[in-house]
């Protein structure tokens, strides 16, 4: 070690300020001055053996070593402004921003003399939302506030999308108040999923019937479609409609042509409720119309007074044939029927018949049975007793001449012509039309 030169006692010189660091606008020269006391104080302390102590100062005499390169005033030379492990605060920031919010100071090495970079300070940098003082101006988070958007990439500034804003609150940023982003596109002129098209593409299934009908039976929804922000007419949907006989369920209550019957009537359509005639009903099954039940039709017209052919006139023009002579001589001979006409509901009389007949000798079949001039019928008997009690018609034989009219010859055969009253055969011997008791010829016996 070289030469020491004795020093006086350093008095009232505490440590505290020998370690302020100085101000930023100090000069070089007036940090050299800072500088010596503390190389008396470490020379001190080497002296005594002693630890380097930051206490008020050496209180011995003490001498410290004279660096090589002091010059006559003891001063650093220009070329070296510290020595050994020596360090100094530094601070580089605004003036009054040193320990506030986020700042503060460093600290300067000493290396090979020569004072390192400012290691260690923070200076103020653009306010963070981060619940810190980044500006360090004794504010925290202070008018931060962001634009933002939390919609999709590519959609803001279209359609109706747009950005918002969101305040720092607390080191959080809060929500994107007043951003619109996009939502499902409605019918209203507007683009609101911001896609760039108005409306594009916006259909809507419809039904305008009966919400339990749908997809019920035949009946389906259709569908609208948004033009200008207003919807077109609800098309291509089936609502319940009535009931026909198709085998389909065409009012979608579930039943296909259920208790489904109609009026009906086969017959001539002018004829329909006139006289007896009247509709009917028909009833659907399997899409198929069944018989016409009740109904009545025009018939044909017979006595009964009722108007049968509905032609609005009752028993009208009905006839029948007639004949009441034996039934083999109907059309045999000069035999015929006749004709019955109906009036009221009722049968007339016979008009117009030819019944067998007494043979005459005429070449005519007069009685009918099959052969003509056979024979005559005569009666002798006196008149009004034919065919009265027991007197009856004979007969009497015709013979043919060359002319062309029959004679009779011969008697009246087989005629019974009246005779006295026999009061005990119970017959009407007399042709008077008494028998016996009731005959006064047989009260005097």
């Amino acid at each position: 070690m070289g030469y020491v030169q004795p020093r006086r006692r350093q008095r009232g010189l505490s440590v505290a300020a020998l370690l302020r660091p100085p101000r930023k606008e100090v000069s070089v020269r007036r940090v050299r001055e800072f500088l010596k006391p503390m190389a008396r104080l470490a020379a001190c302390a080497a002296l005594l053996g002693a630890p380097f102590l930051l206490s008020a100062g050496c209180e011995e005499d003490v001498t410290e070593p004279t660096p090589p390169d002091y010059g006559v005033d003891g001063a650093l030379t220009p070329d070296l402004s510290c020595w050994g492990d020596m360090t100094l605060s530094c601070y580089n920031g605004p003036n009054k921003t040193q320990g506030v919010g986020a700042c503060k100071a460093g600290y300067q090495a000493c290396a090979s003399g020569v004072w390192g970079a400012c290691t260690g300070e923070v200076t103020p940098t653009k306010e963070l939302c981060d619940g810190k003082d980044n500006d360090c101006d004794g504010l925290s988070d202070e008018g931060m506030a962001a634009y933002c958007y939390t919609g999709k990439a590519g959609t803001k500034g279209v359609g109706l999308c747009k950005e918002g804003i969101k305040i720092c609150t607390s080191g959080a940023w809060g929500a994107c108040a007043g951003e619109v982003i996009p939502t499902a596109e409605i019918c209203d002129g507007l683009d609101n999923d911001c896609n760039g098209k108005i409306d594009d593409g916006l259909t809507l299934a419809c039904y305008t019937g009966t919400a339990s009908t749908s997809g019920v039976g035949l009946c389906k929804a259709g569908t609208k479609t948004c033009s200008a922000g207003k919807w077109s007419a609800c098309t291509g949907e089936v609502t319940p409609a009535t009931e026909i006989c198709d085998n389909k369920d065409n009012d979608c209550n579930g039943k296909t042509d259920d208790n489904l019957s109609q009026a009906c009537y086969t017959g001539a359509a002018a004829a329909k409720g006139v006289g007896l005639c009247t509709g009917g009903t028909q009833t659907c099954t399997a899409g198929k119309w069944g018989t016409c039940t009740g109904e009545v039709i025009p018939t044909k017209e017979i006595c009964d007074n009722l108007d049968n052919d509905c032609n609005g006139k009752t028993d009208d023009k009905v006839t029948k044939p007639c004949y009441s002579g034996p039934a083999k001589t109907k059309g045999v001979g000069l035999c015929k029927a006749g004709k019955q006409t109906c009036a009221a509901g009722k049968w007339g009389a016979c008009t117009g018949e030819v019944l067998p007949k007494a043979e005459k000798c005429n070449n005519k079949d007069n009685n009918c049975d099959g052969t003509k001039d056979k024979q005559e019928a005569c009666y002798t008997g006196p008149k009004g007793t034919l065919n009265v009690g027991i007197c009856k018609a004979g007969t009497s034989p015709c013979v043919s001449p060359s002319g062309p009219i029959p004679l009779l010859v011969g008697g009246c055969n087989n005629e019974v012509t009246p005779t006295g009253e026999d009061c005990e055969d119970k017959l009407d011997n007399d042709c008077d039309g008494k028998v016996d008791g009731n005959d006064s010829d047989c009260w005097a016996h």
